[in-house]
């Protein structure tokens, strides 16, 4: 293996190392406190909006759990080769404002397309240093469990 294929490799494993601690930390924005001036408008503005009924509430609170636990759903195998580039559901990524792509979404597809593509990152015939890397030390059961977990992102 060539020198610049090993610093290839090894750049891409920190960068996916990096994004996967990145998306584990949640992220701690702090947001501004309103003046008193803004206040006022928010409270106003708060009052011509219709207040939510007590089902409309629980109804908000059953889809963030629902989000919440596909979340912890997902195999550690997917969260640590796929979640980082892929998303926690294989909704794709995409990186500032330009809008560059990281990885395509991979929702919605069939296990059997799914297992076909790993094959060919790992068998270098679809090139991709990223996925090769990720793929040449998976095991064949490995790939199998993969597509069929993608294959039920809905």
């Amino acid at each position: 293996m060539s020198a610049g294929k090993i610093i290839g490799l090894s750049i891409a494993g920190v960068v996916v190392v990096l994004m996967f601690y990145v998306m584990t930390q949640g992220g701690g924005s702090v947001l501004p406190t309103p003046s008193k001036q803004e206040e006022g408008s928010v409270a106003s503005a708060q009052s011509s909006v219709p207040k939510k009924s007590a089902e409309e509430q629980k109804l908000e609170e059953l889809e963030e759990q629902t989000k919440e636990l596909s979340y912890v759903q997902t195999s550690k195998l997917y969260a640590s080769k796929c979640a980082a580039c892929h998303g926690r559901e294989g909704e794709g990524r995409i990186l500032g404002p330009a809008g560059t792509k990281l990885a395509p979404p991979i929702k919605g597809r069939s296990e059997a397309y799914i297992l076909e593509k790993l094959e060919d990152y790992r068998h270098n015939r679809v090139e991709n240093t990223l996925m090769k890397g990720l793929l040449n030390n998976s095991s064949d059961e490995e790939l199998h469990v993969l597509a069929r977990e993608i294959a039920n992102f809905k």
